[in-house]
């Protein structure tokens, strides 16, 4: 297919944009793009506490504000993952073996990893898998909004594409260190350097990209070819939250721990999946119209629960009045053992989402955006 025809759908009639929508114009504004500013909400959120309240507790780890980020956005989107993967019996049936027993080897290698003391490699690897399962989730959405508006040319999907490895890139390699504070784990294996080399060359290729980028919206329109309003807005929300990582926040003042940072770069991620799973369960259940609510009642219970039984054991062994020896041991056995299955779910959901929105074997899935 030649560049033209793969526009020729968006040429003509005059208009500068053209605009078709997942669900609504406001549906997706709220929920897919304008779900950005949770992300710059819940920093504003820290620096409030931290410096306008003066808590030190969170100013040096960022413990409540994560807390609320885990327990009200987080961990529901996770746990919402459940009514594709288990109540869905067709999808259910079609990864059973992965689905069922995937689960248990997760769970079972992070309680293995506490168990020989390699639960921080776990967390790491973790981590980087979180990235990658975001920036994805943020392509799988440019690719749909590509595709309800006709713009399937190849140069722009390599632009467009490539624009979101480049920045992921510079912002994981440039600024922030998502293994140890301080860069220990790059300099540990004698990589420092060579991390702000390649995070400069990723920036520098992220700046070369956004020219192309903008020279070819401009040719587009001088070619009367009708711009992909959709993807704009898209990317103009989501690739800035990247660019975060790149800010020096305590040039100005402000300590920004790894907790913020995960915060930050995430919550924007689960506003737009609880907007696509709410989507997924009422056309793909419409004889329960009830399933969207009572799940995300559910969800924000258990989410709630999870995220502060952590906390809970904490405040105990600062206030419970307990020997040193017998709150270690509290935390030890419940505390750390009790995270790491949580987290590994985390992990859990990385793998499986990967699996369970695949559209090309799944036909039930086209049905929720062929209704668009």
């Amino acid at each position: 297919m030649t560049e033209y025809h793969s526009h020729s759908s968006r040429l003509g009639g005059g208009n500068l944009f053209q605009s078709n929508w997942i669900v609504s114009k406001r549906y997706d504004l709220f929920y897919f793009i304008g779900s950005v500013l949770a992300s710059f909400l819940i920093l504003g959120f820290h620096i409030l506490l931290a410096y306008g309240f003066d808590i030190e507790i969170e100013r040096n780890t960022g413990i409540i504000t994560f807390t609320v980020f885990s327990g009200l956005f987080d961990m529901p989107h996770i746990l919402q993952m459940f009514s594709r993967s288990h109540v869905d019996q067709e999808e259910h049936k079609r990864h059973r073996h992965r689905i069922v027993y995937g689960l248990i080897l997760f769970v079972l290698i992070g309680e293995l990893s506490v168990f020989l003391g390699y639960e921080i490699i776990v967390f790491n690897i973790g981590l980087v898998l979180g990235v990658w399962h975001i920036l994805k989730q943020n392509i799988g959405f440019l690719k749909i909004y590509k595709g309800l508006n006709g713009d399937r040319a190849g140069f722009d999907r390599f632009l467009d594409e490539g624009i979101y490895y480049a920045v992921c890139a510079a912002g994981i390699l440039g600024d922030i260190d998502f293994f140890e504070d301080g860069g220990g784990a790059w300099s540990s294996l004698g990589l420092a350097d060579g991390r702000a080399v390649l995070g400069g060359g990723a920036f520098v290729i992220f700046c070369l990209f956004c020219v192309v980028f903008i020279s070819r919206q401009l040719w587009l329109i001088k070619r009367k070819v009708a711009l992909n309003l959709q993807k704009l807005l898209f990317m103009g929300a989501t690739i800035p939250i990247y660019i975060l990582l790149l800010l020096e926040f305590e040039s100005v003042g402000f300590a920004v721990p790894l907790t913020i940072f995960i915060a930050v770069e995430t919550i924007y991620h689960d506003v737009q999946y609880q907007g696509w799973i709410q989507l997924y369960q009422k056309r793909r259940f419409p004889q329960d119209p009830e399933m969207p609510k009572r799940w995300f009642k559910r969800t924000l219970y258990i989410g709630l629960l999870l995220a502060l039984v952590p906390i809970i054991f904490r405040y105990l062994k600062m206030y419970g009045g307990w020997s040193l020896e017998s709150l270690m041991s509290i935390e030890k056995k419940y505390l750390i053992y009790f995270s790491m299955p949580v987290y590994m779910l985390i992990v859990y959901h990385y793998y499986i989402e990967g699996v369970i929105w695949r559209f090309r074997e799944s036909p039930e899935l086209k049905g929720i955006l062929t209704k668009s």
